[in-house]
């Protein structure tokens, strides 16, 4: 494990590095983008699937990177929570440039992996700092004005995510999702020349087959074959 900081603008972010143990030669690589302000270290004993998942990707021969966001932890900054959705893309920019500049990764073999908001994220990135291939699971690609066409469900998504008038869904500002909103991603994903493959589990409940299907049909229009 390789503990590193990342200068991204005005912060200083904290980052983890696994690589697998004895491997002389440079390494292909992925750079984790996860969901939320939460921390991405997990150092405790009970069990952690995404930290077993990329632990898995680093037995499997590949350097993982994952990085705090601004103001988590260790890291300096803003909190991640008043963070603008721009602001956050420039960010993992910054930490994928840094992750190509090990001597241990080869730079042309690196790879995006967007976990749910790390999903939004991810084309942004690639398209400012070019990339291998994207995977991307539990994500959505539709503007989330669309996801709001059943008034009925208001009072429900009220008391699972509690509001204030500077915040939506209590974690992350209004303005991230004004600025996400105002992002055309379904352009973004199209305009990649990059494989790319997006994952739903089959029981998951917050996202749709249907958003990553659309992922996959949007990247194959423009670019036949690259969406899986």
């Amino acid at each position: 494990m390789l503990y590193d900081v990342v200068d991204a603008h005005e912060a200083k972010l904290r980052s983890l590095v696994t690589k697998p143990i004895g491997n002389a030669r440079k390494l292909p690589a992925i750079l984790y983008l996860q969901v939320g302000c939460s921390s991405i270290e997990w150092p405790l004993s009970e069990p952690n699937l995404t930290r077993e998942l990329i632990y898995r990707l680093t037995r499997a021969g590949f350097a993982v990177m994952r990085s705090e966001k601004s103001g988590v932890e260790d890291s300096t900054g803003a909190p991640c929570r008043e963070v603008g959705f721009r602001d956050e893309v420039s960010v993992f920019v910054s930490v994928l440039r840094k992750l190509k500049s090990y001597d241990f990764v080869d730079s042309e073999n690196v790879f995006l992996f967007g976990h749910s908001a790390g999903g939004w994220v991810a084309p942004l990135v690639a398209a400012t700092e070019p990339v291998k291939g994207v995977v991307v699971y539990g994500t959505v690609v539709r503007p989330f004005g669309e996801y709001a066409k059943h008034p009925e469900l208001a009072t429900m998504v009220k008391k699972l995510f509690p509001q204030d008038d500077d915040h939506l869904y209590g974690v992350r500002s209004l303005q991230y999702f004004r600025e996400l909103n105002d992002q055309n991603v379904a352009r973004v994903w199209a305009s990649l020349d990059v494989p790319v493959l997006a994952l739903i589990g089959e029981f998951d409940i917050r996202t749709q087959p249907l958003d990553h299907e659309y992922i996959a049909a949007i990247v194959n229009a423009r670019h036949s074959g690259n969406g899986t």
